[in-house]
C-alpha cells in the first residue's frame, strides 16, 4: 500500500469513514502528474466576477465557513476607490504584527503581497473574510479585530490564496458532450483544491508560530473536525516529505468533497447557478 492510500486510510479511520467513501479514485487522483491538477475555480475574472461567492468565518469549537446571504449578484467591492483606502495603521496585519513576525512565510508572504500592490483592508462588520485576486484586495470583517488568533488565521487563510502557487484558475466553458453536472463537479473540485493550498498555508503558519514560542492561532478536535484533521495529516506528511505538495491538496480537497461538507454546501449552489449561462435554465 502506498504512503497516500496510507494516509486516506488512516483519515478515513479517524473521522468515521467520511473519506472512504472515494475508494480507488484517491490513489487514481494523487498519481496523476502535475497536467491532471485541473484550473482551480475559486479566483474569477472578468464578467464573473459579479457572481463571485463570498465567505464569512465564524468561530465555535473550530472555525466554520459559510456564505453571506448576498450570493448572487453580489458585487463584492464597490467600485467607487474610496472603499479601497490605502495601508492604514492600524489595519488587520498591524493588529497581529508580532504573531506575524513568528511565521517567516506569513511574514514574508504579506510583505511580498504588499509590494505587488495588494491592500489588506478592514470591512464592515458582516462584510466577510474574502480575497479578490483581480483587484488585489483581502477583506477583512471587523468583527475580528480584537482576536488575535483567530485574525492572524484568517490572514494566513486568505494570504494563500493571495499567494502566488501553481495552482491555476480560471472557470472554462464546458467542453463537448459534458453534462452539467460534470461541469459544476469539475469545478467544484477545482474549487476545493484552491481552498486546500490555502489551508496549507495556513498550516504551516500555525506550526511555526508554534515553534517559535508563540501560540496555536488555531482550535482543533482531530475527533470532532474531518477537514481539519486531513488538513493536518496532510500539512505534516508534506512537510516531513512523505507525499508532494500536489498530493496533500488533494487528500484535503478529498475531505471537503462530500455533500456534508460546509465547503460542499455553499460551493456547490453558486455553480449550479453558474451553470445556467452555458446550459440554460
Amino acid at each position: 500500500m502506498s504512503r497516500v492510500s496510507q494516509l486516506v486510510e488512516e483519515i478515513a479511520g479517524r473521522t468515521s469513514n467520511l473519506l472512504r467513501r472515494a475508494g480507488e479514485g484517491y490513489v487514481t487522483r494523487y498519481r496523476a502528474g502535475s497536467g491532471g491538477l485541473r484550473n482551480t475555480a475559486a479566483g474569477l475574472t472578468g464578467a464573473d466576477q459579479r457572481n463571485a461567492p463570498k465567505f464569512t468565518w465564524e468561530r465555535a469549537s473550530r472555525i466554520a465557513w459559510t456564505t453571506s446571504a448576498g450570493l448572487w449578484g453580489y458585487q463584492i467591492l464597490a467600485s467607487d476607490s474610496a472603499e479601497r483606502a490605502g495601508p492604514s495603521s492600524d489595519g488587520p496585519v498591524q493588529e497581529v504584527d508580532a504573531l506575524v513576525e513568528l511565521s517567516p512565510t506569513l511574514a514574508k508572504t504579506l510583505r511580498d503581497l504588499e509590494a505587488d500592490g495588494w491592500i489588506i483592508q478592514w470591512g464592515p462588520k458582516g462584510s466577510g473574510y474574502y480575497t479578490v485576486r483581480e483587484q488585489k484586495l483581502i477583506n477583512i470583517d471587523i468583527a475580528a479585530k480584537g482576536d488575535d488568533l483567530l485574525l492572524t488565521d484568517i490572514l494566513a487563510h486568505e494570504a494563500g490564496h493571495a499567494r502566488k502557487s501553481d495552482v491555476p484558475i480560471s472557470i472554462r466553458p464546458p467542453t463537448k458532450d459534458m453534462t452539467r453536472e460534470q461541469w459544476i463537479d469539475e469545478h467544484l473540485y477545482n474549487s476545493f483544491v484552491d481552498e486546500a493550498e490555502a489551508e496549507l498555508t495556513s498550516a504551516q503558519v500555525r506550526r511555526e508560530i508554534s515553534e517559535n514560542g508563540g501560540p496555536d492561532i488555531r482550535s482543533f478536535d482531530g475527533d470532532g473536525d474531518s477537514i481539519r484533521f486531513a488538513v493536518e495529516v496532510a500539512y505534516n506528511s508534506h512537510a516531513s516529505g512523505m507525499i508532494s505538495r500536489q498530493e496533500a491538496r488533494l487528500i484535503i480537497a478529498d475531505s471537503i468533497n462530500h455533500p456534508h461538507s460546509f465547503w460542499y454546501q455553499k460551493y456547490y449552489p453558486f455553480y449550479q447557478k453558474l451553470s445556467d449561462d452555458y446550459f440554460g435554465d
